[in-house]
């Protein structure tokens, strides 16, 4: 069920742009805690990569849907990047989530499968906009 725009508003501001927020990259389904499968850092190895910080946007209205109904976007501001020496080449990353730390522990607050898998063979970057959290709101302003 839509929501109104207010509400996405805030907990858009709430949860992305007020803070820290982090990325991590999965090489399959991240689970209902979002901890499963992470990339992994060097060859052979079980240590999962580093979160790197993401920025984003104030919430925006995407004016692609119905009169009566839309959705409300925040867009990442800047890529996002893991050179070759930081994940392991060859890995195919297809998913992603966004916490609120950077270490191990923190809370995960959005998850999402990739748009296009990402293969790391000279590291991942994730580009400018290419993080996309939107919410559909019953009517945008006008």
């Amino acid at each position: 069920m839509p929501m109104s725009e207010t509400l996405a508003d805030s907990i858009l501001n709430t949860n992305l742009t007020t803070g820290n927020r982090y990325l991590w990259l999965h090489t399959d389904d991240p689970g209902a805690d979002g901890s499963a499968d992470p990339a992994q850092s060097t060859a052979g190895s079980t240590e999962a990569i580093h979160r790197e910080r993401v920025t984003f946007g104030s919430p925006t209205n995407d004016t692609g849907f119905a009169s009566e109904q839309g959705r409300k976007v925040l867009m990442s501001l800047a890529n996002v990047a893991w050179t070759s020496e930081e994940i392991d080449p060859g890995q195919v990353v297809k998913y992603f989530s966004l916490w609120t730390s950077s270490g191990t522990g923190g809370t995960v607050i959005f998850m999402s499968s990739m748009t296009s898998q990402e293969v790391s063979n000279d590291g991942v970057t994730v580009a400018v906009d290419a993080i996309e959290v939107a919410i559909e709101i019953f009517k945008k302003s006008a």
